[in-house]
């Protein structure tokens, strides 16, 4: 395999069988242009890929609560988080939204690009921390030329589509104060800590909820002491406790981070 780059552009081939918030714009996270990968899905592509991507690749550091893709808008950059979660919400014409997926350490953020469509999410970032970002095209060849990155890209778009067929379960017929706990649970899952900073609102509108049921569920959480919850600040004092209290969509192999397969070993 082979890659031809010029600039930001490069076209690979591949030989063998093988509510409204204000966007806040990414920070360059100091850490240098060779920051550790950290991010399966990344780790899964070719030897030969990860090489070439490594000119490409900036670590950013992504703040909670920014907006780092809007739904209809061009696919420009791709994302692969290390520690940093990112909401996928969907958004009706009368405004009301809901989770329909989670990004972490375990995929990317701008999969339209590999099927020339736009972004079909906003994607919110809910645990602030280190991504990689790079421009499309590389990986758009790669895409097009590559069965193996092929392959494996097709399988995280099969993974988020089952995220959002279990989130529509669960948002049918669990209880509020499951929900949370197996929320809180599915972002430290995907690498954020036991201190978060979620709003009784943003919980809400993730969950598709009403504002004071959140209020009511977070209360009921909080009493049995797994969190303490002060202006916006949500952090977990017993995990065992959420995962006791969570629904069964935690547990679920639909919602648990998506593990590629290893890179292919090319012998002599």
């Amino acid at each position: 395999m082979a890659l031809v780059s010029s600039g930001l552009g490069s076209t690979l081939r591949c030989s063998g069988n093988g509510t409204r918030r204000r966007t806040m714009p990414e920070q360059p996270s100091g850490q240098g242009a060779r920051a550790p990968w950290g991010n399966v899905l990344l780790q899964s592509f070719p030897a030969e890929l990860q090489k070439s991507l490594e000119s490409e690749l900036e670590p950013v550091n992504l703040p909670t609560g920014s907006i780092i893709a809007a739904a209809g808008r061009p696919v420009r950059v791709i994302y692969f988080p290390v520690d940093a979660v990112v909401s996928l919400l969907h958004t009706d014409d009368e405004g009301a939204s809901a989770q329909v997926g989670l990004v972490g350490w375990d995929g990317m953020l701008g999969l339209g690009a590999c099927f020339g469509a736009p972004h079909r999410s906003t994607a919110l970032v809910l645990a602030g921390g280190l991504a990689l970002r790079c421009n499309a095209q590389p990986l758009q060849d790669a895409f097009e030329h590559c069965p193996s990155v092929r392959r494996n890209i097709l399988a995280w778009s099969g993974n988020l589509l089952g995220q959002a067929w279990q989130i529509a379960l669960c948002n049918r017929h669990h209880a509020p104060a499951p929900q949370l706990c197996s929320l809180l649970l599915l972002v430290m899952d995907r690498g954020a800590h036991g201190e978060l900073s979620m709003t009784h609102d943003l919980i809400a509108r993730l969950l598709g909820l009403r504002r004071e049921t959140i209020s009511q569920a977070a209360m009921r959480v909080q009493e049995r002491g797994y969190v303490r919850y002060t202006r916006g600040h949500i952090r977990v004092l017993d995990r065992q406790g959420l995962e006791e209290m969570s629904c069964g969509c935690w547990r679920s192999a639909a919602l648990a981070p998506h593990m590629p397969p290893e890179p292919a070993v090319t012998t002599g």
